[in-house]
C-alpha cells in the first residue's frame, strides 16, 4: 500500500487521458519524479496463469509512469503523453486455474525528461504483500495539449459511457487460428476510446496489445484446452495513433523455442515465443513480442497435434 504520509497528487491539469482509461487509485506523489499508486485489474486475463494479464499491467503502469513524469515536467500545463516503447517482465509463479482478479495492486513509477519532447519511466507492480510481480520500462512522445489537439483535428462529441470497455473481452472479428498462426479483425468505435482522449477518440496502445494477446489465447487454447501459458518477458512498441472510424487487423504467430528440449508447444513447461502485429491498411501502427511458458492445469482438452514450427531470432531493429 502506498505510504500514508505521502502527498496525494491531482494531475487533472497535467495530464490528457481520463476515467474510465485512468483508473489509478489513490495516487501520491513519493519525491520529484516518484509516484504510487493502487491498482486494481479490471478485465479478464484469458489464458495468462496471471492475476493480471500483460496488457492492463502496460495500460496501469504506463499511466503510473506518466503521472510520475508530469511533475518533472519543466513546461507547464497539460501535456499528452504517449507510450510508444516498452519492455516488462513478470517475477512470480504461475497463478491457480480461477483464481480471483487481483485487487489491492500497487504500481509504482520513477520518471525523467530524456529531452523537452520525450521522458521515460521505470515502473514495478507489487502485490498487497510487497512481493514483486511485474517491472516495465516505457519510454513516451511528450507533447503540449494545444500541440497536439492540433495534430488530431477538429473535436467530435464524447460517446456516452454506459459500460467500461476496458473490463470487456475485445469484440474481434474474423478470428483465425492455423497451426501457431492467428490474426483477427477489430472495427474501432469512439465507445472503445472513452478517457483516451477527450474529444479525440484514439485507440488506446494497451488496447492493441490486447489483441495480439488475445491471439496468444487463441493459439494455446488449439494446442489443448488444459494449457495457459506464463509470460516471462514482453515488448511493445507502436507508431502510430488508429482513430475511431478505421479496421486494425492482427496478425501473429505463436512458435515453440529451438532450444527447448521440450519440443512442442503443447507440453506443460514448454517455452515458446510469439510475434504479433496490428495493421492498418498496409501500415504497421504497432508490433509486440513476448516470451513464454506454458501451464498445464491437468484438464486434458484436444489430442496434442503436430509440432509448431521452430522460432527463428527476431531480426535487429
Amino acid at each position: 500500500m502506498p505510504n500514508s504520509t505521502t502527498a496525494p497528487l491531482d494531475v487533472d491539469g497535467l495530464i490528457c487521458v481520463e476515467p474510465p482509461y485512468f483508473a489509478l487509485r489513490d495516487l501520491r506523489r513519493e519525491a520529484p519524479g516518484e509516484v504510487t499508486a493502487e491498482i486494481a485489474a479490471e478485465a479478464d486475463g484469458g489464458r495468462q496463469a496471471t492475476p493480471i494479464g500483460i496488457s492492463e499491467i502496460g495500460r496501469h503502469l504506463a499511466i503510473t509512469g506518466l503521472c510520475a513524469a508530469a511533475t518533472v515536467n519543466p513546461r507547464e500545463g497539460r501535456h499528452f503523453y504517449l507510450a510508444r516503447a516498452a519492455r516488462g517482465s513478470w517475477h512470480a509463479p504461475a497463478t491457480p486455474q480461477g483464481a480471483p482478479v487481483a485487487d489491492g495492486l500497487t504500481g509504482s513509477a520513477s520518471a525523467f525528461f530524456a529531452s523537452p519532447r520525450r521522458a521515460a519511466a521505470a515502473t514495478r507492480l507489487t502485490d498487497r504483500d510487497g512481493v514483486l510481480l511485474a517491472t516495465l520500462d516505457v519510454e513516451y512522445d511528450v507533447l503540449a495539449q494545444p500541440v497536439f489537439e492540433r495534430v488530431l483535428g477538429d473535436r467530435v462529441p464524447d460517446a456516452p459511457v454506459t459500460v467500461n470497455p476496458y473490463s470487456l473481452p475485445m469484440p474481434l472479428e474474423e478470428v483465425e487460428v492455423r497451426g501457431g498462426h492467428g490474426s483477427a479483425a477489430l472495427t474501432v468505435t469512439p465507445a472503445m476510446c472513452p478517457g483516451h482522449f477527450a474529444g479525440h477518440p484514439v485507440l488506446p496502445v494497451a488496447t492493441l496489445s490486447v489483441g495480439m494477446t488475445t491471439l496468444i489465447d487463441h493459439a494455446v487454447a488449439a494446442r489443448g484446452g488444459h494449457l495457459r501459458w506464463l509470460p516471462v518477458t514482453w515488448f511493445l512498441r507502436a507508431d502510430k495513433l488508429v482513430h475511431a472510424g478505421e479496421t486494425v487487423v492482427f496478425e501473429g504467430d505463436v512458435t515453440s523455442a529451438a532450444e527447448d528440449p521440450k519440443g512442442a508447444l503443447g507440453a506443460a513447461g514448454a517455452a515458446a515465443s510469439f510475434r504479433g502485429t496490428a495493421r492498418v491498411g498496409s501500415e504497421t501502427v504497432a508490433e509486440a513480442g513476448v516470451e513464454l511458458l506454458l501451464v498445464d492445469d491437468g484438464v486434458h482438452g484436444p489430442a496434442s497435434p503436430a509440432p509448431l514450427p521452430a522460432s527463428r531470432p527476431a531480426p535487429h531493429s
